[in-house]
């Protein structure tokens, strides 16, 4: 389950966030995945990866005084994934995921990179 938290007052971030959304272009989809299901359906989908998101809205985040952090914590559930969007106000806005413990490190690092993804584009209001 997936929560956002806010500073106490948002005015000022909400007004950076205004005039970010109107200058970030839509992000292209330049990687594709091939999955199987489980019935043995295979699903293709494109999408754009953390490093392509990060590309395109760096300097739209900076020209508004705005900026992005995740962190990650090991709590007795799992891992707290958290983003974080700040102003130079210092308001700010954050999303927080608990990912379940697990042994496969691979897919607990695709699992991160998505959520960060994720949590971004909706904090932010990506295309």
């Amino acid at each position: 389950m997936s929560e956002i938290y806010r500073s106490e007052e948002v005015g000022e971030i909400i007004k950076a966030l205004s005039k970010f959304q109107g200058v970030v272009p839509t992000i292209e989809k330049t990687k594709t995945v091939n999955m199987k299901t489980k019935a043995g359906y295979t699903i293709k989908y494109n999408y754009a990866d953390i490093a392509d998101v990060m590309k395109m809205i760096r300097k739209p985040l900076s020209e508004n005084g705005l900026f992005v952090s995740h962190s990650i914590q090991i709590t007795k559930e799992g891992r707290d994934i958290t983003t974080t969007v700040f102003h130079e106000s210092g308001q700010w806005l954050k999303s927080s995921m608990i990912l379940e413990h697990t042994n496969d490190e691979k897919s607990l690092g695709s699992k991160i990179t998505y959520y960060r993804r994720y949590s971004l584009a909706s904090l932010l209001g990506l295309v």
